[in-house]
């Protein structure tokens, strides 16, 4: 193994400074330092993003080509570049050579983007008016991510995942004509989801994989079909209330890599019990109206009292919706 894989202890020594790799913990100086771009440059380019912004927690905004994040050069140009280059060649090629990706490499490309936001956020002043404000994200915040964090490592050793895998993903090919990028990540959650074009992909960590089983229906009948935006969206909303009402988290063991063993185990263990608390379709439409902003569509229109939410997954009499185009009116129901 590259001397340069420290055996960094992501729970005994997590990096929360900016003087230090975000991914392997090292040390950084004139020598080693470089800047690792959280949204790829290839994405930036692609989307047109270079000089277009994206709201922060604190409802501030940055360009994405300043949010960047402290990197070693060996994971930057290595590391980080092995993982990047399949990614991209398989978003390059279509939705056919994503759903053929090794899945745990979607994971990593995705956590990378999460994890790092994170480690932004320890830089970024709630009020930049003010010198002496905190920071968006303290130590205290970032060290609660520890297992996210591990889970990155892999990225840089060999893992064992032992027991259920500790993620749900879902793929979608989405009907796409104006060349659309879209992310929603959210601080609390461990949910995080892009749009890359017709690529819809949604991520949720650490969750046992409950998620793909609890919206199977949804996944199974629309993962072979191509779905309009704000069906994709809709889903999104779906999944993020979910993530909202959960009260109990799997169980994790993690057996970092040292000098003996330069593998990582990490041992997934369900919980027993309710995991997630009751389901309201009154929270919910709030969930979906926030989702589904682009359109503008009042609150109203989507909640209609009781347990009565508007769909476009569904039609009235509990069909799926399968589009043919991207326009809105264009579907049929199964």
């Amino acid at each position: 193994m590259d001397e340069k894989h420290n055996f960094y202890n992501t729970f005994e020594d997590m990096a929360t400074s900016h003087f230090q790799c975000f991914l392997c913990g090292e040390n950084l100086n004139d020598k080693n330092v470089s800047k690792e771009h959280i949204i790829p440059k290839w994405v930036q380019n692609k989307f047109s993003l270079w000089n277009q912004t994206m709201v922060l927690p604190n409802q501030t905004t940055i360009k994405y080509k300043n949010l960047t994040v402290p990197c070693c050069k060996n994971c930057n140009n290595i590391i980080l570049s092995q993982i990047e280059n399949q990614f991209i060649s398989a978003v390059e090629t279509g939705i056919d050579a994503i759903r053929q990706l090794n899945e745990l490499l979607i994971v990593q490309w995705i956590v990378k983007i999460k994890f790092a936001l994170l480690f932004k956020n320890l830089v970024l002043k709630i009020d930049r008016t003010d010198p002496n404000s905190k920071t968006i994200v303290n130590d205290e915040v970032i060290k609660s991510f520890d297992i996210t964090h591990t889970l990155l490592q892999t990225i840089r050793f060999p893992t064992n995942f032992i027991g259920p895998k500790p993620w749900s993903l879902f793929i979608y090919d989405i009907h796409d004509n104006d060349n659309t990028y879209y992310m929603g990540d959210y601080l609390e959650s461990d949910l995080i989801y892009f749009q890359l074009g017709n690529i819809g992909l949604i991520l949720v960590l650490l969750d046992c994989g409950i998620n793909i089983d609890m919206f199977n229906d949804v996944y199974g009948i629309f993962s072979n079909q191509i779905i309009h935006e704000v069906q994709f969206r809709e889903i999104c909303a779906k999944i993020h209330y979910k993530q909202h009402t959960k009260i109990k988290e799997p169980y994790y063991t993690i057996r970092m890599p040292n000098e003996n063993l330069q593998t990582m185990d990490f041992i997934t263990t369900e919980s027993y019990g309710n995991t997630f608390e009751g389901w309201s379709q009154e929270t919910y439409a709030h969930f979906l109206h926030h989702h589904l902003r682009k359109w503008a569509i009042p609150y109203d229109e989507l909640y209609h009292g009781g347990d009565l939410v508007s769909s476009y997954l569904k039609t009235d009499d509990g069909k799926f919706r399968i589009y043919r185009s991207s326009d809105p009116t264009d579907f049929y129901g199964i």
